[in-house]
């Protein structure tokens, strides 16, 4: 039974780790062969989405700034960040056991907090969010300022 359960959990890590290592891949393909690489993934075995998200991702969060703890999900929603906030948001990620939905509502949040940081305005946000999953709408309650490190709150 525990050999069963062991070989679980790293059918479930290789499933985590599976669209970065397609990632990973077509990135080297693409600097090592260029048009031919382009060629290869033109066949009907490949789905084009897929594979661009893959490679976008893996890309963009490198393998230092991964966490293995996080789903491929979690990295997506912080490719589009600089490098220092998306460590900031995958640590608090790992840290405050973050679902993938709670992550995007604190990248939003982030996001909005170093947009009124660049103004000069005072930090007082009542947004509203809606969940992609359920409609619910809430407020900003799980990131007040429980989520946000020390060196990024706002000062007052």
């Amino acid at each position: 039974m525990e050999q069963w359960l062991e070989c679980g959990k790293f059918i479930r890590h290789a499933e985590q780790s599976l669209m970065f290592w397609m990632g990973d891949w077509l990135n080297y393909g693409e600097e090592a062969y260029g048009e031919k690489y382009s060629q290869a993934l033109e066949s009907k075995d490949f789905v084009y989405g897929t594979l661009r998200n893959a490679a976008y991702v893996a890309r963009k969060v490198p393998l230092i700034r991964r966490r293995p703890e996080l789903s491929f999900s979690h990295h997506h929603f912080v490719a589009a960040l600089d490098p220092k906030d998306q460590i900031i948001m995958l640590d608090e990620a790992v840290r405050n056991k973050l679902s993938c939905d709670e992550l995007l509502i604190l990248i939003k949040r982030y996001s909005h907090y170093l947009l009124h940081q660049d103004t000069g305005k005072p930090f007082e946000c009542n947004h509203v969010w809606r969940c992609r999953l359920c409609g619910q709408v809430e407020r900003e309650k799980l990131l007040k300022d429980k989520t946000i490190p020390d060196s990024k709150k706002p000062k007052g």
